[in-house]
């Protein structure tokens, strides 16, 4: 392993996580699972009621009007975030539950990681500016990969029929344009996002110092390892095992904060 040892390959029985039984273990998973089920329970409500807010004066309206006008909108990406954000906490939970192999635990955990990281860094801020900012950046991102997407696309022939038009081409092509100007510059990375997304959450938390430090260090060593694996690297798995329930503990959090700031930025009350 790369801890010193002098082997860079795991032992046949090598799990790269750890999920002890220990009483302060057994609280960290009652939490774990009571944020998922406060997470899928908000989205489940905001769904609901996706046709009595949308549109709307609400926050959420207020953003996405004031953004520049294009396919990609931030009243209807937030929410699809949103859901794929319930789809793998709902995974995770039933995955805890028939005790299977903690990476693809950490897979998952990675996505709801991803889309509570873009759904808090664009509503967490306090200020409308900055939330409007943050907006740019995640509509931006998100035009930016659609784009990619459909330029690959484009010169499709024995797939033909999902070659996009080119007037949708040029239609998020320019989206892109705009927002770059608007924002001064490309879009910004997935770890970038998370980075702000880390200050949003550090900036709540009762402790300014070490705590909200801790936070942002661990979010950023999450987001590195879990996306060594997610992308099929082996480094990972040269690494120490480190505690998986710590991990969910600030994964699932995030998540639930982000089923709530989005519901109030929907105009829904608690």
């Amino acid at each position: 392993m790369l801890d010193g040892s002098g082997s860079t390959f795991p032992d046949a029985d090598y799990e790269p996580f750890w999920m002890d039984q220990s009483p302060l273990a057994r609280q960290m998973s009652e939490d774990v699972h009571s944020a998922i089920n406060d997470a899928i329970s908000r989205h489940d409500r905001l769904i609901a009621s996706y046709d009595n807010w949308m549109p709307g004066p609400t926050e959420l309206g207020r953003l996405s009007d004031a953004l520049t006008v294009g396919p990609i909108n931030l009243a209807k990406c937030l929410p699809n975030t949103a859901s794929i954000t319930r789809f793998s906490l709902e995974i995770v939970r039933d995955w805890l539950r028939s005790g299977v192999k903690a990476v693809p635990l950490a897979i998952q955990a990675r996505t709801i990681l991803m889309g509570a990281g873009r759904i808090l860094y664009c509503l967490g801020p306090s200020s409308f500016e900055e939330r409007l900012e943050h907006a740019q950046s995640v509509v931006l991102q998100e035009a930016s990969s659609c784009l990619r997407a459909l330029k690959a696309s484009r010169q499709f022939q024995a797939l033909s029929a999902q070659a996009p038009s080119k007037d949708a081409v040029e239609a998020v092509s320019a989206q892109v344009k705009a927002l770059t100007a608007a924002t001064g510059g490309q879009a910004m990375g997935e770890a970038s996002m998370l980075r702000g997304m880390a200050e949003v959450v550090a900036a709540l938390l009762p402790d300014e110092g070490s705590a909200a430090q801790a936070h942002r260090e661990h979010v950023s060593w999450m987001f590195q390892r879990y996306s060594g694996y997610a992308h099929g690297y082996g480094w990972p798995s040269m690494l120490p095992p480190v505690g998986l329930w710590a991990d969910l503990g600030v994964i699932t959090c995030a998540a639930s904060l982000s089923m709530m700031y989005l519901n109030r930025s929907a105009g829904l009350s608690e």
